[in-house]
C-alpha cells in the first residue's frame, strides 16, 4: 500500500531537474528515428553515478520530475525536510505530500468523498470530544517498520508540545488533549472540547492542509524544531 521515495532519490530528483550543465543541442537517437546505440542502451541502464559533494546523477528515463506550487521557484534550505519546521514557505512540505508521505485519508474532489487510505475509518463519540481511528493493517515505512497507532500518538503530541513553534502546532496546542493507543491498528484521539470538524479538517481532507504523519521511530530522542529529517545514507526522509 505505501508509496515511498527515498531521501536519495529526492536528491536525484533536484539534480535531474535544476542541474546547471546546459542541455546539449545534439539530436537524440529517438528524435533522429535512429535505433539506439549498445552505449546509450548501457548508460540508461547502469547504476548512478555520485558526485562530489554525494550527488547522485540520476539517468532522465528513471528521473521523477515534480514541482511544488508557490512564489518562487528556487528551494532555499534543499537539506532541511522537517516538514512541519515553522520556516515560512515550506517547498518540502509540498513535495513530500506528492511524492515522499501519504495521508490517513484522502478526498476525491469532485464528490466531496473522503477516501480512507492508511486509515480505514474514523468515529466521533456522541458529543464530539473522542475520536475512533482505525488504521489499516500492512502499511510500512519505507525502511520496513510498521506504521502503527504509536506513530500517530507521537507526531499528534509532538505538534501539541511544540506550540507554537512548529506549523499547525496552534491547532493540536488548542484542540488536542491527548492520544491514547488501545492495540497497533487503534488510537483514541481525546479533545478538549466538541469539535465535529476537526479530524475533518486537519487530517482527512485531502488538500494542502492536510497534516500527515511521522515515523516515531525515527523522530523519537530529536529536538523536532531543528531535527532536519535528511540524511541520505540512511534514506531519509522516510515516508
Amino acid at each position: 500500500m505505501a508509496i515511498w521515495l527515498s531521501g536519495l532519490t529526492i536528491i536525484g530528483l533536484i539534480v535531474a531537474a535544476c542541474g546547471g550543465t546546459a542541455p546539449s543541442t545534439a539530436p537524440s537517437a529517438e528524435a533522429s528515428g535512429a535505433a539506439p546505440t549498445a552505449a546509450a542502451t548501457a548508460a540508461a541502464t547502469t547504476a548512478p553515478s555520485v558526485e562530489p559533494g554525494g550527488l547522485v546523477e540520476v539517468a532522465r528515463n528513471k528521473t521523477f520530475i515534480f514541482s511544488p506550487w508557490g512564489f518562487v521557484s528556487e528551494i532555499p534550505n534543499p537539506e532541511n525536510w522537517n516538514i512541519y519546521t515553522s520556516v515560512g514557505y515550506n517547498h518540502q512540505r509540498e513535495m513530500g505530500l506528492k511524492g515522499i508521505y501519504e495521508a490517513l485519508f484522502y478526498t476525491n474532489l469532485n464528490t466531496g468523498e473522503l477516501v480512507p487510505w492508511q486509515a480505514e475509518s474514523y468515529t466521533y463519540n456522541a458529543d464530539f470530544t473522542e475520536i475512533v481511528l482505525k488504521l489499516r493493517d500492512g502499511v510500512t515505512w519505507c525502511d520496513g517498520q510498521p506504521f502503527s497507532a504509536d506513530d500517530v500518538k507521537f507526531t499528534l503530541e509532538m505538534l501539541r508540545d511544540n506550540a507554537p513553534d512548529m506549523t499547525y502546532s496552534g491547532t493540536y496546542k488548542e484542540y488536542l488533549k491527548e492520544v491514547t493507543v488501545t492495540d497497533p491498528l487503534t488510537a483514541i484521539i481525546v479533545l478538549t472540547k466538541p469539535a465535529p470538524r476537526f479530524f475533518r479538517d486537519n487530517l482527512a481532507l485531502g488538500h494542502e492542509n492536510h497534516q500527515v504523519i511521522m515515523p516515531k521511530h525515527i523522530w523519537e530522542g530529536k529536538d523536532p524544531k531543528t531535527f532536519t529529517n535528511f540524511d541520505i545514507a540512511k534514506n531519509w526522509p522516510c515516508g
